[in-house]
């Protein structure tokens, strides 16, 4: 009798003990950001649009300057990063990051009539 109580009992404590020893990790939700803007500065890595840093995702291939951030015209259609220049209007879907920069998602170009939207 004693036998069969002390696994079970020996089971319990360890899980205990385990979980008393091993936090769970907490996970926050990212801070996205969208937000309108005019693009005053184009580098390799970077934008910035409005004075703020916007950071384009792992480039995929520097020859052809292709991003996973995913740069579209406002009706949805894929275009270039070479589209984005200085003094276009841009609008930014990202995460905000610790230094107040924003990594891009999602860039859509915007026509000149949406400027001031």
């Amino acid at each position: 009798m004693i036998r069969s109580f002390s696994m079970p009992l020996f089971g319990v404590l360890v899980f205990t003990m385990m979980g008393a020893l091993m936090p769970q990790a907490v996970y926050a939700q990212p801070q996205m950001e969208r937000f309108k803007g005019e693009v005053t500065s184009v580098s390799q890595s970077h934008l910035i649009v409005s004075g703020t840093k916007v950071m384009l995702l792992d480039i995929l291939n520097e020859e052809r300057d292709e991003y996973s951030t995913d740069i579209r015209d406002i009706m949805g259609k894929p275009v270039q990063f070479v589209d984005i220049v200085v003094g276009k209007w841009i609008e930014v879907v990202g995460e905000i990051v610790s230094d107040g920069s924003v990594r891009a998602d999602i860039i859509y170009i915007l026509p000149h009539e949406l400027m001031f939207d």
